[in-house]
């Protein structure tokens, strides 16, 4: 779980939450809509211990890995694609995982000697597919451009059903697809606090 304990966080134009208390719940998936980038940024790094909110806390278990992919500007561009994920597994211990995640992206494993600035967007998309199966993060934060439909379930099958997700857009279209893609609650912000729909 990750819990927002009265949380009030500033946004580019005003507020993002005021005072909010909510909880992502373990085992649900959630997709988020706001309609401006850098406010979705500035969120998210918050729920990632990126950035302080301006009151409250939020909190989930003790060494919970929490993984947020919310820029595509944070991949090292001059890397191979396989330089970027044998460090990637190795810094997280987890090299084992590494050959799961390729066998479940054959397209990502074709393109182990491109440099990561030589990708395409979808090819960008399934890289950050591996780095989650690899990985495999109790909470997976992602507001890059989503994956194919496939891969996006793929993605919860291999990283486990009993973790937290939370994706992100500024393209409420793209998001009810996720949301009815992954049965996942979809989530807006009025005035300071949040607003939800299930699916």
């Amino acid at each position: 779980m990750l819990q927002l304990n009265h949380i009030s966080i500033k946004g580019t134009n005003g507020d993002i939450l005021k005072d909010c208390i909510y909880r992502f719940n373990e085992g649900e998936i959630y997709v988020l809509y706001m309609d401006n980038k850098k406010n979705i940024k500035i969120l998210l790094d918050c729920l990632s211990n990126y950035r302080k909110p301006e009151e409250g806390e939020i909190t989930t278990w003790t060494d919970a890995i929490i993984y947020n992919i919310s820029s595509v500007d944070a991949l090292p561009a001059n890397f191979t694609v396989a330089e970027f994920l044998d460090s990637l597994a190795k810094i997280n211990g987890v090299e084992s995982n590494l050959e799961t995640a390729l066998d479940n992206v054959p397209l990502i494993k074709d393109k182990m000697d491109l440099r990561i600035e030589a990708l395409s967007d979808e090819e960008l998309a399934l890289l950050h597919v591996v780095m989650f199966m690899t990985i495999k993060p109790y909470i997976n934060i992602w507001a890059v451009p989503f994956a194919p439909d496939e891969y996006m379930k793929k993605l919860i099958d291999v990283v486990g059903e009993f973790n937290v997700y939370i994706f992100a857009s500024d393209n409420e279209n793209e998001c009810k697809h996720i949301a009815e893609l992954l049965s996942a609650t979809m989530i807006t912000f009025v005035d300071g606090s949040v607003s939800e729909y299930k699916n």
